[in-house]
């Protein structure tokens, strides 16, 4: 057992069996964060990120970085910290994170961090809750300027990078955003089929469309093919403003499947729930992804949400259907919709 931060990230710093960003206080008035795990010691222009020839000598095992090496951080200076997948490297000596997801999440926090003054529960409850897209926002700067004089384009072009249920702005923005992908990366590079197989059937895009975006918001690049972005930009507009503005919410509907028997019985039976509107997008807080993995419909969302309180003991906490995994319990899906509305048990 801690009852320091200190004493927690020396703890954390030696587990082996799992790799993890621990992000620590206590009610002295300490943060911390420290990385876990056991990382390579990797030979000088290797990440770890592709495969090598294990036969050759210079690939060697090396032993392991030292745990002192590993990120960490204590009481930094903007006193707060903020994980949310992005790249962490630059905290310790070790790279032990050779492909993390875009920092979209991690800067809107760090935002909303400094532009609220007094951040007690309730101002959390409201970040957890902030559906505002970054991502959007630089895609935007890039998009607007082209953007025709249609009812479409006059939709997308007053949004306000919040992703609503009720927008059509963010509905339209997610169509250019896909007809951008497969133009640039489809009819430019790997086909379309393959771009939408990544994009619907792997993880692949839902982790790693930072990459994508770094490309896209280049002036120039070996994708483009000799084009001027600005062309491919305009391609992808026509394409992605061909459709009818719906509301957000309702191109998000996804049932809540039992883990075992989701699909198998009938509807009334209860065991999967919904449908229901999967909040937020790839880029805003409240993380929401919606694809396929191994044939099952898989989500990027919070499944709990948990302020702890340092001035009070306590715990607000948000889970996403119930403490019961027994259908036939009442407390199956209980906690759902105090889940989606925002509703928080406070744990004393």
């Amino acid at each position: 057992s801690a009852k320091t931060v200190k004493e927690a990230m020396g703890h954390f710093k030696k587990m082996d069996a799992a790799t993890f960003n621990w992000v620590l206080a206590d009610t002295a008035g300490n943060i911390g964060y420290q990385m876990s795990g056991r990382l390579y010691n990797r030979p000088r222009g290797v990440s770890g990120l592709v495969p090598l020839p294990a036969w050759e000598a210079k690939y060697n095992p090396r032993g392991f970085v030292r745990k002192e090496d590993l990120p960490s951080s204590y009481n930094p200076g903007e006193g707060y910290i903020v994980t949310a997948n992005q790249d962490l490297n630059h905290l310790g000596k070790a790279n032990p994170i050779n492909l993390p997801m875009a920092p979209y999440r991690a800067q809107r926090i760090e935002q909303l961090l400094k532009k609220n003054k007094k951040l007690d529960p309730g101002a959390m409850k409201k970040m957890h809750f902030d559906l505002y897209s970054l991502q959007a926002e630089r895609l935007m700067k890039l998009i607007a300027p082209l953007l025709p004089d249609t009812d479409n384009g006059r939709i997308l072009k007053e949004w306000e990078y919040t992703y609503t249920p009720d927008s059509r702005g963010a509905m339209l923005f997610e169509s250019v955003y896909l007809a951008l992908l497969k133009t640039v990366f489809g009819d430019h590079g790997m086909g379309r089929e393959v771009v939408e197989h990544i994009m619907k059937e792997t993880g692949i895009f839902n982790d790693y469309y930072g990459n994508f975006d770094t490309i896209l918001q280049k002036n120039s690049s070996p994708w483009f093919e000799g084009k001027k972005r600005d062309e491919l930009f305009r391609l992808a507009i026509t394409e992605g403003l061909a459709v009818t503005a719906r509301p957000y919410g309702s191109t998000r509907k996804v049932m809540i499947s039992h883990l075992l028997f989701g699909g198998k019985f009938p509807r009334f039976l209860g065991f999967d729930y919904g449908p229901v509107e999967l909040p937020g997008c790839r880029a805003t807080v409240p993380q929401g992804q919606i694809f396929t993995s191994a044939g099952r419909t898989t989500t990027f969302s919070p499944s709990y949400r948990m302020i702890a309180d340092m001035a009070t003991g306590e715990a607000h906490t948000n889970i996403a259907g119930g403490p019961s995994d027994r259908r036939f319990s009442k407390w199956y899906v209980s906690d759902f919709q105090n889940w989606f509305k925002g509703v928080y048990k406070v744990l004393s």
